[in-house]
């Protein structure tokens, strides 16, 4: 059989992920009711549509969702025996079967008498189904479904409605028929001894997921999972110590056990069947107290339940015995001590993950920690395995495959597998098999992103969506160029070690002259971000194209990435000498300062009134203090007003149009001791700062007055860390002792009458 089976399909309360691929011509799926399996043959049939996926039944796909393609159950050839046998009930036995029949007419008489016979129906053929037994419709539809002689049939657990005499005779000719049958069989079951009789390849499922698939008996001896080695029937399992290469402590039992099988470093379990222990007289190795805490009989066999004093609570070992005849007496010749023979001792679960091995049992064991290999030793042994399978594989496409296997060469070996469906594993079938976008696609997005062309950037990531690639592999693959960016620039000699590999020396070079060190900082902490929301949410499309909007204009929003962005421009600026007003307000309209009026000197005031739209102006702008006292508030029907408006009627009590002379060096004061503190101060702080309607600043002789807004900001500001900056930045720039005065910045009363004048302005609109 040739049987490719991907698919995905979801339910309320209910979802089904089977992925498997037979290569025998008996399959088997092995699960316990409720697990799935009836809904995996329904989809195989037709019955069922998937929501996703792709079936292909010996190289002929009969459902593909990406290319549309879903065949009726008519044109798949399937034979498929239900469950409930499904049979017409107002036909009569011999009818049903003809209902099968897809062969000359002439010899469709010959045919039904053929398989009345074959399935013991003879003198049935004229009774209706519910003049049958269950047993009896069974096999009716066993014959409906054989006499087609179809090129593959599903059998849902067709022996489950049988007496026992009945179910042995019709498996004996079931195996007949299918030493005979030049077809292909998928049977479901939840009998062990049924799968293990019929089915060469087995596929394991659990809860709607598949939990492993490989060769039935290589299943039944290593099971390698617990749930495995419980679903084919063994009831004994134990957590392992390991104590050498071939010794472990099994510590439920209580028990020393020699093995035959190699113990690795990454082994939890030990598991052994009840049939294969052995009663022995003395104790030894591998030996174990008997005493008998539960018995169990069955038709042939004697079954103890053992638990001792050296057994962990709730542990316990199942022994089975086969009779000698049935009225032998369990309690007749029983054993001191059970042996585990070593060579029957199978280690059920393994894992690289030792952070998710319970702390009970690390605490027990020896732990060796083993170095990962270097990409180039893994691509050249991938290069080798390559060359003895007789696969085609190319130098770049090993290089990346060892890249992506992060130093493991079981991981490599596995990515290897997954590629092989390719008749030539080139760069391009690694990319298309892991669904990456590519290096020359990468570097495209991410110069986009530095441009800051957002749409340039949208269209390229709408092209690798379309093109069936996962957003969060997408931005992974992002944030690693971003990182190779990076030790470009702070480890330049670092060689290729430190690079993931895929870009050139002059790409990584070119990238890392057009980003800072802080940008790429933030772009990756966007990054990483967006990608842990695509964990939680439900739609990572939205998320990624989100993230990359913001990675487009990095000082959009207000999380801590932007903020960084945006105090990053602004230390830059202060560093070229270049510092005027600071665009990280969108919604404030830009303030257009007048032509200076040189008038006399008013009388000095103890210090200027702000309130919560005052600023203190800027170094490098020829500002009127009197424009930011009357400064338009943030109202929605305001912003981004830019229209020159009339000067409004003048109270008596306003200050002259001209600032004072020394206001006007107490604001640049102010300033030069923000840049100056700026690098020392904590990036929540620093954006407060840089929002003068958070933070300002007047001087009053030698008071450095700071008003800050109430609540939260008033909490990080008001720190005796950062008020000593404050002031000794203020006598290092002004050469004279300073002392800093914090205050609470309150609103005046007066900024509803501002309101009020504002509105008797024709220029202005109301929206």
């Amino acid at each position: 059989m040739a049987l490719q089976v991907n698919i995905e399909k979801n339910f309320k309360g209910f979802s089904l992920r089977t992925a498997f691929e037979s290569t025998t011509s008996s399959t088997g799926i092995l699960g316990a009711s409720g697990s799935g399996k009836s809904m995996t043959l329904r989809c195989i049939a037709g019955i069922e549509t998937p929501d996703k996926g792709k079936i292909v039944i010996n190289g002929r796909t009969v459902f593909d969702s990406e290319k549309k393609i879903n065949l009726k159950p008519q044109e798949r050839r399937i034979g498929y025996l239900f469950q409930n046998y499904a049979l017409f009930p107002t036909m009569t036995v011999k009818d049903n079967i003809l209902c099968g029949y897809r062969g000359e007419k002439s010899q469709k008489e010959e045919k039904v008498r053929d398989y009345l016979k074959r399935y013991q129906l003879d003198g049935l053929e004229n009774r209706y189904p519910a003049q049958l037994s269950g047993g009896q419709q069974q096999r009716v539809a066993l014959a409906r479904m054989m006499i087609g002689e179809p090129e593959v049939i599903l059998l849902d657990e067709p022996f489950s409605a049988l007496d026992g005499y009945l179910k042995d005779v019709l498996q004996k000719d079931m195996q007949e028929f299918l030493q005979q049958y030049q077809g292909d069989m998928l049977m479901v079951t939840h009998s062990r001894d049924e799968a293990f009789r019929f089915c060469n390849e087995l596929m394991l499922l659990r809860e709607g997921k598949t939990l492993i698939f490989g060769n039935t008996r290589d299943l039944f001896e290593q099971p390698q999972l617990l749930e495995a080695s419980r679903l084919t029937g063994c009831k004994n399992s134990s957590r392992i110590e390991r104590m050498g290469d071939h010794e472990v402590f099994a510590l439920d039992w209580g028990v020393s056990l020699h093995t035959a099988q190699k113990v690795e470093a990454d082994m939890t379990h030990v598991a052994i069947r009840g049939h294969w222990i052995q009663p022995v007289q003395e104790a030894g190795k591998n030996c174990i107290a008997f005493e008998t805490a539960e018995y169990v009989e069955t038709t042939f066999e004697h079954q103890y339940l053992v638990r001792n004093s050296g057994m962990e609570e709730g542990a316990a070992l199942w022994w089975m015995r086969p009779k000698e005849n049935f009225r032998d007496p369990h309690e007749k010749n029983l054993p001191p001590y059970l042996y585990l023979p070593p060579e029957h001792l199978m280690f059920i679960l393994a894992t690289t993950e030792l952070q998710k091995v319970p702390a009970t049992i690390l605490s027990r064991c020896q732990r060796h920690s083993f170095k990962r290999l270097d990409s180039s030793v893994i691509a050249e042994y991938l290069e080798y395995i390559a060359s003895q399978e007789h696969m085609k594989l190319t130098h770049e496409a090993a290089e990346i495959i060892a890249r992506l296997a992060d130093g493991g060469v079981r991981d490599a070996l596995t990515l290897l597998d997954q590629c092989s469906a390719s008749e030539n594993i080139d760069v391009e079938a690694v990319y298309s098999a892991m669904g990456l976008a590519g290096n020359l696609r990468i570097a495209e997005l991410l110069d986009n992103i530095i441009g800051g062309n957002t749409a340039a950037a949208l269209k390229s990531f709408d092209a690798l969506w379309m093109d069936g690639k996962d957003p969060a592999t997408l931005l992974g693959e992002l944030n690693g160029l971003m990182r190779d960016v990076l030790m470009t620039q702070v480890a330049p000699k670092g060689g290729a070690n430190l690079l993931s590999g895929g870009y050139s020396a002059a790409q990584l070079a070119q990238f890392a002259q057009s980003m800072t060190r802080e940008e790429l900082l933030c772009a990756m902490d966007t990054v990483q971000g967006a990608a842990a929301q695509m964990r939680d949410g439900r739609n990572p499309k939205l998320a990624a194209e989100l993230c990359l909007v913001s990675l487009c204009d990095n000082t959009l929003g207000e999380s801590i990435p932007a903020l960084r962005a945006r105090i990053s421009r602004l230390e830059e600026r202060v560093k070229n000498g270049v510092v005027g007003v600071i665009d990280s307000a969108p919604s404030r309209a830009p303030i257009v300062a007048p032509e200076p009026v040189r008038e006399p000197e008013p009388e000095r005031r103890d210090y200027p009134e702000y309130s919560d739209y005052d600023a203190p102006p800027i170094p490098g702008d020829e500002l009127d203090p009197a424009q930011f006292a009357e400064e338009q508030p943030e109202d929605s029907f305001l912003r981004g007003r830019e229209t020159a408006k009339p000067e409004p009627p003048r109270a008596p009590e306003r200050a002259p149009v001209s600032a004072p002379a020394p206001a006007a060096s107490d604001g640049k004061l102010w300033s030069a001791v923000c840049a100056a503190v700026m690098d020392k101060m904590p990036f929540d702080v620093r954006g407060y700062l840089v929002d003068e309607s958070k933070v300002c600043a007047a001087v009053d002789g030698d008071v450095l007055r700071v008003e800050v807004v109430p609540g939260f900001v008033y909490g990080r500001v008001n720190k005796p860390d950062i008020i000593q900056r404050f002031s000794d930045a203020a006598r290092s720039i002004s050469g004279r002792e300073m002392r800093v005065l914090l205050t609470e910045l309150k609103p005046k009363p007066r900024q509803q009458r501002s309101l009020e004048e504002l509105k008797q302005f024709k220029e202005v609109k109301f929206i």
